[in-house]
């Protein structure tokens, strides 16, 4: 026998509707289910997002490869394409009346986490996780509910110092696997977050901040990397332009900011993600611990060497994971071109031609302290292509 069990965001929703957002019936749940389920109106990103998330984390309890066996949950049915695909704002399962008990038991406190409302259709029980509090409906099966999912009956309210916690303890560890070590400095300094590794030539840092209140804190992280190199020519540049001798010299490493991890997030789901920052939840926190791994590692290991740098900033293979891709923004900075004349690129002066092209199109900013067309000129005749080397 099926036992049919609704998925819907609903903080992150794409009606517009006088429906009753907050429903204290039953059939007021019917009636924004229906809405939900509108295929009009598919889920944006930050829904597909979520629901993926809470797919990925279903699967590590109940795994595809039982799909070959007669009790199977998913009855064949790989829920990661469904939820990619889906036609409509929520998400609607079925699984044998068997398995719903165990099925709950897991889901709830997921969704809970996530902030995602579940419907009962079989015993008509909603399970709303707001934004404010979570509660059921009907109230009468609140006891089953906390049967169900004890912590929802006192949920932790992460503060900073919970969220701090957090990070130093899953984090930190990961991070030291790729030579990051904290900056107690930093920490006492009041950054939630900051690590540190050296490189050749420079040092790279992640380090992270948060805003908001107790409960419903958001978190940003950063990625950064900091240059000799890099320093030598923004001096050398500035002398330039005060019409000084060019010296070589570099007493600081400059800093050159690579990218944030909503950022990122917001580049793989192809648009801006609504609450992708929030860290209210340990499944939250988790999510964006994972997330600086796979996205910022891999960028911070191109961002060692000239050549990768140029790769990240340049080449049009990697668009998908580096926001500020030539091929993303045509709104530069210095160390893109920088970069690009250091690493040989061919395709620099086409490139300074387009972009040259974008920003005089656009109106100009009375006093500007520097100009594109200033550092073009200065990197064109004051940088040599040097073909690779410590970034």
């Amino acid at each position: 026998m099926n036992y049919t069990i609704a998925i819907l965001d609903r903080e992150n929703h794409n009606v517009e509707s006088n429906i009753l957002w907050f429903p204290e019936t039953i059939g007021g749940v019917k009636k924004m289910l229906s809405v939900f389920m509108d295929e009009t109106r598919p889920a944006n990103a930050a829904q597909s997002a979520r629901l993926s998330r809470l797919v990925k984390r279903l699967l590590m309890y109940f795994p595809l490869e039982s799909n070959s066996e007669e009790n199977s949950l998913w009855n064949g049915i790989n829920p990661i394409h469904t939820v990619r695909d889906l036609p409509s704002q929520a998400w609607t399962i079925q699984i044998d009346s068997d398995q719903s008990d165990a099925f709950l038991r897991r889901l709830l406190p997921l969704a809970r986490e996530l902030r995602l409302d579940v419907f009962d259709l079989e015993t008509e029980t909603y399970y709303c996780h707001d934004m404010l509090r979570s509660y059921v409906i009907p109230e009468e099966k609140t006891a089953m509910w906390y049967e169900l999912d004890p912590i929802a009956a006192n949920p932790v309210k992460y503060t900073k110092a919970k969220v701090a916690k957090r990070f130093a303890e899953q984090l930190t560890p990961a991070l030291a696997e790729y030579g990051f070590v904290p900056v107690r400095e930093k920490l006492d300094d009041g950054f939630l977050f900051y690590v540190q590794r050296e490189i050749e030539g420079g040092s790279q840092v992640v380090w992270a901040s948060c805003s908001g209140s107790a409960g419903e804190l958001r978190c940003q992280m950063y990625f950064e990397i900091y240059s000799l190199r890099a320093s030598g020519f923004i001096q050398k540049f500035q002398q330039w332009r005060e019409n000084q001798p060019l010296n070589d010299f570099a007493c600081k490493k400059i800093r050159i900011s690579l990218s944030e991890l909503e950022t990122l997030r917001s580049l793989t789901h192809r648009k801006i993600l609504n609450n992708i920052d929030l860290c209210r939840s340990t499944e939250e926190i988790d999510w964006m611990i994972e997330d600086t791994l796979n996205m910022g590692i891999f960028i911070l290991n191109k961002a060692r060497t000239i050549q990768g740098l140029n790769w990240l900033q340049s080449n049009k293979e990697a668009k998908g994971v580096y926001p500020n891709n030539y091929y993303n923004t045509k709104k530069q900075s210095f160390s893109f071109f920088l970069y690009a004349r250091l690493a040989g690129d061919p395709h620099f002066e086409q490139m300074a031609q387009e972009i040259l092209e974008v920003v005089n199109s656009k109106e100009p900013i009375p006093n500007a302290p520097t100009t594109i067309n200033e550092i073009i000129t200065f990197c064109r005749e004051y940088v040599s292509p040097v073909g690779d080397g410590p970034a």
